[in-house]
């Protein structure tokens, strides 16, 4: 039987180990009043973008407020679109014309009620057009993607006069709609997250309401907006899905939570499928207190991590809570963050260079109220450059910034010596682990080092450039 160690060399002080989101910077934005952030995404030159709602700026109740930052968190510009009436978005997108695209909904403008709403502006936040869509009800935009052969789908859900539906409107690059279509009967149904997935179809997660309780409900579309297939799963009480992503072996997870499965209260809840709506497995995660996931993405290393928010049972507080598993749902570590206010994780996206952005809102920084929060880490495995095999049943990839991630199917004794250019030993030092991941922070100055670890599964020599 292969039996495969990953490890991944990187920098740092030797012999701790540990494993968790380790945070590079953290900041907040805002004003006297309550702002929200719901998205982040980094753009093409390097710059993190966050859109929502300020109620500290704009032009009146709510207006949508996009923030441009450079890598260290600090505003390169801000601006706020809006009028009297409420305005939020939810999600923010660069286009393959290097433009941005943010969308949400409005009450200030449209045909009534709630409608839709796009704004696409240059890379300075200059307006080159904007767009409502509804009707005299109301219709609400809780994502936005840019399919691939460029036109846009605008994913949320709408209200007849009586139901509400899950809707989804493609439109050209200028806006200009191709096609609306709702989905649902005589149930309400809502769409709160958008992905397109690597065959060139569709999906929609949401939930759908039977008698008072929420359940996941996902639905799989063509390009054309046809419905392939519906998944509606939960408990006898409330399951509610804000966020869904598809893995790189094309399964998709669903994440919310629950108060039908769990330790209690609200737990965090997972649900994979396969490309046909298959349940594959099913997991909670909690404690007694209150769980929610907001948002899931890809890990580097193939993983999921998700971000939203957990009570502290100490207090009334509320911390962003920060989990990575692997693709069978098993827990790879959990952290939280926050201070003594409501601190929520809202939104997450994976940097170039192998950090993770998290967004959200918070009241125990900043100006007053709820802020902008926005915090940069990496889980250990930021930096890497290429993958090496050595002559042994062993794998491990090369890095030149931070850690060792090592991986063990079993439990082993591990040691690790590390040599300079003139065969100097830097460090010996062993150390016991069980089966399963672990980070090891290695003392070197920068420069370039040689490793030989060994394990019971087998020895790896590598080289180490250390770019600290």
């Amino acid at each position: 039987m292969r039996r495969s160690i990953l490890l991944f060399l990187v920098t740092g002080m030797f012999l701790s180990v540990f494993a968790g989101f380790n945070i590079s910077w953290m900041e907040s934005y805002g004003g006297a009043d309550d702002d929200n952030c719901y998205n982040v995404i980094e753009t093409s030159d390097g710059y993190y973008l966050m859109t929502g709602g300020t109620y500290s700026y704009g032009a009146g109740n709510n207006d949508y407020w996009l923030i441009k930052t450079d890598t260290d968190g600090d505003t390169v510009w801000m601006d706020t679109y809006g009028g009297s009436e409420k305005d939020r978005s939810f999600s923010v997108i660069e286009t393959s014309d290097g433009h941005y695209l943010f969308g949400g909904d409005t009450y200030s403008y449209g045909a009534g009620g709630y409608d839709c709403w796009l704004i696409k502006t240059d890379t300075a936040g200059n307006v080159l057009w904007n767009k409502t869509y509804g009707d005299a009800n109301n219709q609400y935009c809780r994502g936005i993607l840019e399919t691939g052969d460029g036109y846009y789908m605008i994913g949320g859900h709408s209200f007849d006069g009586a139901d509400y539906n899950s809707q989804m409107i493609r439109t050209d690059s200028s806006g200009d709609t191709v096609w609306t279509h709702t989905y649902g009967g005589n149930l309400d149904d809502f769409c709160n997250s958008i992905i397109e997935t690597h065959d060139g179809y569709f999906l929609m997660a949401g939930n759908r309401v039977d008698e008072d309780d929420y359940k996941y409900y996902m639905i799989k579309l063509n390009a054309s907006g046809d419905t392939l297939w519906t998944l509606t799963h939960g408990g006898d009480s409330t399951d509610y899905c804000y966020s869904v992503i598809e893995d790189d072996n094309g399964d998709y997870y669903m994440g919310g939570y629950t108060t039908s499965f769990g330790a209690g209260g609200n737990d965090c809840y997972i649900v994979k499928t396969n490309d046909n709506g298959d349940v594959l497995w099913e997991k909670t995660y909690g404690t007694t207190d209150d769980e929610r996931i907001y948002a899931m993405g890809k890990t580097s290393d193939g993983n999921v991590m998700f971000v939203g928010a957990c009570t502290q049972s100490s207090s009334d507080s509320l911390d962003i809570y920060i989990a990575k598993l692997n693709s069978d749902g098993d827990t790879l570590w959990t952290q939280t963050t926050g201070g003594s206010g409501m601190d929520y994780g809202r939104t997450i996206a994976r940097t170039a260079d192998g950090y993770y952005l998290i967004g959200g809102y918070t009241t125990s920084f900043g100006a007053g109220a709820y802020d902008y929060i926005l915090i940069k880490g990496d889980d250990g495995t930021a930096g890497i450059v290429n993958t090496l095999n050595n002559n042994t049943e062993c794998e491990y990839k090369v890095s030149g910034n931070g850690h060792l991630l090592l991986s063990l199917p079993e439990a082993s004794n591990v040691h690790v010596m590390l040599y300079d250019v003139t065969g100097r030993t830097v460090s010996d030092q062993s150390v016991n682990l069980g089966a399963g991941e672990h980070i090891i922070d290695i003392t070197a100055k920068q420069g370039i080092y040689f490793a030989k670890i060994n394990t019971q599964f087998g020895d790896i020599s590598a080289k180490i450039v250390n770019i600290q």
